[in-house]
């Protein structure tokens, strides 16, 4: 599985909205892999380093991100929970026989 995700730049940390409230925005990004025969969770994939664009700038993009699963022959669901993103991707590869 090879993923990545755009998150919000503008607008986020640390937003002031018309209430006068403060309340920090922070982007999250998760895909839970599911065997779909049995609701058993595989896998929880996540961004390793998180989503910091202001790190990335400092040290390199790191997307696309992957993660392997040794597992196959069987259906697959995906939960994915997205916030404060522009967008995200997700390519599913299969290696040829």
């Amino acid at each position: 599985m090879w993923y990545t995700a755009d998150p919000l730049v503008k607008g986020g940390q640390n937003m002031q909205p018309a209430t006068g409230t403060v309340s920090a925005v922070f982007p999250v990004f998760s895909i839970q892999v599911i065997d779909n025969a049995t609701g058993t969770i595989v896998d929880t994939v996540e961004p390793q380093g998180g989503l910091d664009v202001t790190l990335w700038q400092k040290s390199g993009d790191p997307r696309p991100w992957s993660q392997k699963f040794y597992q196959g022959n069987k259906a697959y669901d995906f939960v994915i929970d997205a916030h404060y993103l522009n967008s995200y991707a997700i390519d599913i590869r299969i290696p040829e026989k």
